[in-house]
């Protein structure tokens, strides 16, 4: 079967990593992606002095750069050491080789420019004066975060299995973080320790479970989720943003944006769905939404000001809205729906025949075919073709 961006996403998200190791915490690599996609975007905004378009370079190569997994699978740190042992360029080769095939994944207008994220090294092109010095750091960067939330995994995991193994694998990842260049590794530490209050907010997000007055085959978490909106506003922002004059300024990165933080409210509030959320407006107007801004009040107090700062001026934690025609928040409540049509698919792949998931389907595959985004009713349209109403 020719794999599409939708069986591809469906193995990053149920993906366990550390699959050879006894574990205590499962993260799957959708899970992994988003969180070290939010630490990277809060060490640079507090570390560095980024505008958006270099920010958007950032959450771009997270995003892509370890997409390939669906082909490769969870290859253990341990077996690339070893591959590189045997033969220096074979990992190297072997990721710009699935990178072609990932960027096939996608439609032909966005394939060649996401290919670029997509590689070993990363081929994307940074528009600067000092745009080696600047990819380095991006790149030590990604590094780093993707060492730390390993490292996280290792310690949590520890604390039950003390064996050797372990230790020798939390050993390495400290030797790696320590073989940062000294310049980076003071600006990475300072900055995550001064971002502790937020990287723990979005850390909420891993323990929130989809659809949790359902039980199903695949299980979902809200920080799994984040990654597919992720992805697809990314997509859908770089297709529609080249046929519409609508977009505005850094257009792509505010819609990125917008999907790593839509959900962030429910780390404070839990994932309390909106047929709830209607019948505590029917007894108090605005009730809901007085909540949610007091609570987000609350926790924004440990909050570093810079990461205040984005958030606020681009409301990146008010509720989506689609009032807004060819808006940031119009793009992002599309792929927020489409990644529900996406989990209905997982699980009706598996098997699983739920009148809720079934009904939720049928109304948005329905619905986003008359999105005002071309590009989102094309692909709503295709996903019908491919996995009809039933």
């Amino acid at each position: 079967m020719e794999e599409t961006l939708v069986t591809a996403l469906g193995k990053i998200i149920i993906m366990n990593r550390w699959n050879v190791m006894p574990k205590i915490e499962i993260w799957t690599e959708a899970e992994n992606i988003a969180y070290y996609t939010h630490m990277a975007f809060a060490i640079a905004k507090e570390g560095f002095s980024w505008d958006d378009t270099t920010i958007e370079i950032l959450l771009k190569r997270c995003l892509l750069k370890s997409l390939n997994k669906y082909i490769l699978s969870d290859i253990s740190v341990t077996s690339r050491d070893k591959m590189r042992e045997i033969n220096k360029n074979l990992w190297e080769t072997l990721v710009n080789d699935t990178a072609l095939k990932s960027a096939d994944l996608f439609p032909r207008e966005v394939r060649g420019e996401f290919r670029e994220y997509l590689t070993y090294s990363g081929d994307y092109k940074i528009g600067s004066d000092n745009a080696e010095e600047i990819k380095q750091n991006i790149e030590n960067l990604i590094s780093f975060c993707q060492f730390k939330s390993a490292l996280e995994e290792c310690e949590i995991n520890m604390q039950v299995y003390k064996n050797e193994r372990y230790k020798k694998i939390k050993a390495d990842i400290e030797n790696k973080i320590k073989a940062l260049p000294k310049k980076n590794l003071d600006v990475f530490e300072t900055s995550l320790d001064r971002n502790q209050v937020y990287i723990h907010a979005i850390r909420q997000l891993k323990n929130l479970r989809r659809w949790n007055t359902i039980n199903r085959s695949i299980e979902t978490t809200v920080m799994g989720h984040t990654f597919i909106v992720a992805i697809l506003a990314l997509l859908f922002a770089e297709l529609d943003g080249t046929k519409t004059n609508l977009r505005g300024e850094n257009f792509t990165y505010r819609a990125v944006l917008r999907a790593l933080c839509h959900d962030v409210p429910e780390s404070f509030t839990g994932d309390v769905i909106t047929p709830v959320k209607v019948l505590i407006e029917k007894y108090e107007q605005d009730a809901w939404d007085k909540v949610e801004k007091a609570l987000i009040a609350d926790f924004q107090v440990g909050f570093q000001r810079r990461i205040v700062d984005e958030l606020n001026a681009k409301g990146l934690l008010v509720e989506l809205t689609e009032k807004e025609l060819f808006s940031v928040d119009s793009l992002v409540k599309a792929c927020d729906q489409l990644a529900l049509i996406i989990e209905c698919l997982f699980e009706r792949e598996w098997g699983s025949n739920r009148i809720e998931m079934k009904s939720v389907y049928e109304n948005y595959t329905q619905k986003l075919q008359n999105s005002e985004w071309e590009s989102i009713r094309e692909y709503a349209h295709s996903i019908l073709i491919d996995y009809p109403r039933e």
